[in-house]
């Protein structure tokens, strides 16, 4: 049975045992039980986490959220420069373990949400989305599928994570993009 390893941030946390439920038949799926939060910490986090979780076949990866955020309404928290250069250092150890990697699109936010801004998400997904295809890297394009969804996929209390429908279109988009590879 295949190993597949599912990186990130709380919309990861979020779809993950939906995943799970749906691809446990066919693969044994792991991933962190903490938050991948900003792609610094996950680039620091990532060698531990691959010792303790073993050599995965397919990686699920994603970054992005975290490091949009807008701290007390300053500038996100990672430049995008510096967000592309994590990016790239994270999967430079995702290759060499082998795995196919497959990199998933940062979800929209609630237009509401004061914290986050949907152009700066499209840009920051832009530019991450450039770099996979720089590497062959598929992308599974979650933004794509949210957007146009977020008053009936985003929870209205905290205006980013999914809510039960959001999390079925997410977990099925993860599984289309991950069982080719399985």
């Amino acid at each position: 049975m295949k190993r597949l390893l599912l990186l990130g941030d709380s919309i990861r946390l979020n779809y993950a045992p939906y995943v799970y439920r749906k691809l446990s038949d066919r693969a044994l799926i792991t991933g962190p039980e903490e938050n991948g939060r900003f792609a610094k910490y996950t680039l620091h986090e990532l060698p531990g986490w691959l010792r303790a979780l073993g050599r995965p076949d397919v990686i699920h990866w994603n970054n992005g959220l975290w490091d949009l955020h807008h701290f007390n309404g300053r500038e996100p928290l990672t430049a995008l420069a510096d967000y592309c250069d994590d990016l790239t250092r994270i999967y430079e150890i995702l290759r060499q373990t082998g795995a196919r990697v497959v990199f998933a699109t940062c979800t929209p936010v609630r237009a509401d949400n004061p914290e986050w801004d949907n152009g700066e998400i499209a840009q920051y997904n832009a530019a991450a989305v450039a770099l996979m295809d720089r590497w062959g890297v598929p992308v599974n394009d979650l933004h794509r599928v949210i957007a146009g969804h977020e008053a009936e996929w985003i929870n209205e209390d905290d205006k980013i994570h999914l809510n039960r429908l959001g999390i079925k279109a997410a977990g099925d988009a993860v599984i289309a993009a991950v069982s080719p590879l399985l």
